[in-house]
């Protein structure tokens, strides 16, 4: 029985099954060619089980959560990010765009609070949107992420020490969504600049010091 065989008759009920999506995905990266249905069938398990867990937690983190399904979401994110990565490595670019999306759909479902695992999911969308000319879709992008993590820069511009991992990290997207932005024609007037983020970026301490 394949991996996809295996996959299609364990995704059969409204559980979360990320010990089967896992095992599809590892079975793509140590594939050296995919067939399309191979590709195809593995997205809808990540739609299908990106809708059962939108079900399953609801309007997190504003309400409890189950811990296995708040755990077997952030893996499926995980997995999504894996996924896309494989198809971006074959230069299967429109499914590896589609698998960029349902990345950060399923990262926004449970850690959608937290800008340093979604700002990196957004970035990566954003040049597959501009690998399949997608031009306006990856302008739409940059202007959520300014919009969504302005504030983190601002907290830290004024700062004399260096960000904490986690705002580096979220600053880093921003720069990139920035620096998208000043390529267009008639790029947004913003606050702060790509500029203003390298310049705290700096602060961070290399592996050297």
């Amino acid at each position: 029985m394949s991996w996809l065989q295996r996959l299609k008759q364990q995704l059969t009920g409204q559980n979360l099954e990320f010990d089967a999506v896992k095992e599809a995905v590892e079975a793509m990266e140590h594939g050296s060619s995919f067939a399309t249905d191979e590709v195809d069938g593995l997205m809808q398990a990540f739609r299908d089980q990106r809708d059962i867990l939108r079900g399953r937690i609801g309007s997190y983190p504003g309400d409890a959560v189950n811990a296995k399904d708040w755990l077997d979401g952030v893996g499926l994110g995980h997995l999504a990010v894996r996924f896309a990565e494989v198809l971006e490595q074959a230069e299967l670019f429109e499914a590896e765009f589609l698998a960029r999306e349902l990345a950060v759909n399923i990262g926004c479902i449970v850690e959608g609070h937290y800008h340093h695992v979604i700002g990196p999911r957004m970035v990566a969308l954003i040049r597959a949107s501009d690998r399949v000319d997608r031009p306006q879709h990856a302008e739409a992008l940059c202007d959520a992420v300014a919009g969504d993590f302005m504030w983190i820069l601002a907290a830290n511009i004024e700062q004399s020490t260096p960000p904490t991992p986690e705002d580096a990290i979220s600053i880093w997207s921003l720069k990139c969504a920035l620096e998208r932005e000043a390529a267009m024609t008639s790029p947004p007037a913003r606050e702060f600049n790509a500029d203003d983020a390298a310049t705290v970026l700096a602060r961070v301490p290399t592996g050297d010091e």
